[in-house]
């Protein structure tokens, strides 16, 4: 496994991406990224629909970072579960707060495409049957609160899964009052993200919602456990819980990035993505004057097929955002 990292380090260097794995260089990029979404779009205009869809994010620190410290709604599409670390469960301990995981499984939403249909036929012939168009998911704990008993945990879950049938696309849970975020502000952040943290959980205020009945101390994280891909975008299933989403968006995604775009472009929804490895063997249909073999080059690939725009965020590496407002 380390050969294999050393290996992709050292073509990532010589295609111009090079970028550090540890798990702080992945934090560090996830806040810089998730301020300047913030400040870009603005909170209001993200937490609209059904939020942020944040493709091929693994175990999900983009989600955390917009859910957790921003207060907007984010879901992770990635086949990997999304899991918390160290410095994220004691991050929630100081601010006395827990966290539940929703979790859709793809087969679940192709499964919800064959109930509408079903609806649909029951409607047609005037019974109630099949009637439900809301398939909730799986619900789990990752984090109580501390000194929380198992037993109220449990009611905890219970009461939850009931409102959140009840009101699927209710408002985020509010996050850290942060300042609006601007790129001076990231990368103060950068040298010193820390004490920027703790500022922050400081900074934390109540937000009265007459709309939302579930506690302001449960944080809530969802997931699409599963390839981001046409056939999961076009199913009814995704199209009533993430149909809605007012932003798509990539940290370092991989094999997802085209992905990504395509569905912004063919849904006229915003997009940012911070592409990272080319793939040119896997991707042979990626033309210039030449075949995409460089970041360079996959960085002007996207922004003439979206017709997009760029930005280049302050973290060392693959930095350059590909989006579109």
């Amino acid at each position: 496994m380390f050969h294999r990292h050393q290996r992709r380090q050292v073509l990532a260097s010589a295609l111009g991406c090079c970028h550090s794995e540890s798990a702080a260089a992945k934090g560090r990029r996830a806040q810089l990224f998730a301020g300047w979404l913030v400040g870009t779009y603005g909170k209001e205009a993200l937490n609209t629909g059904a939020g942020v869809v944040d493709v091929a994010g693994g175990a999900g620190w983009m989600t955390y970072e917009l859910t957790v410290v921003h207060g907007v709604k984010c879901t992770l599409v990635d086949p990997r579960p999304l899991k918390l670390n160290k410095w994220q469960h004691k991050q929630l301990d100081r601010l006395s707060r827990s966290a539940v995981l929703t979790t859709w499984t793809t087969a679940q939403l192709q499964q919800q495409e064959q109930q509408s249909v079903r609806t649909e036929q029951s409607a047609f012939n005037g019974s109630c049957e099949g009637q439900q168009s809301w398939m909730p998911g799986e619900i789990r704990q990752l984090h109580p609160l501390p000194g929380q008993r198992q037993d109220s945990s449990q009611e905890t879950l219970e009461e939850l899964q009931q409102q959140i049938q009840q009101n699927p696309h209710q408002e985020a849970t509010p996050g850290l009052q942060l300042q609006p975020v601007a790129q001076q502000a990231a990368v103060a952040s950068l040298e010193n993200v820390e004490n920027v943290q703790l500022k922050a959980d400081c900074m934390r205020t109540n937000q009265q919602d007459g709309n939302s009945s579930i506690a302001e101390n449960v944080v809530q994280l969802q997931q699409v456990q599963g390839w981001f891909g046409s056939e999961l975008w076009h199913s009814s299933g995704w199209q009533q819980i993430l149909g809605s989403c007012s932003l798509v968006i990539g940290l370092h995604p991989d094999q997802a990035t085209e992905a990504i775009v395509d569905y912004a472009v063919q849904g006229q929804k915003p997009f940012a993505v911070a592409p990272c490895c080319v793939f040119p063997r896997q991707f042979p249909h990626r033309q210039l004057v030449k075949p995409v073999v460089s970041y360079a080059e996959l960085v002007e690939y996207l922004v003439d097929k979206a017709d997009a725009q760029q930005q280049v965020l302050p973290f060392e590496g693959a930095n350059t955002v590909v989006y579109r407002k």
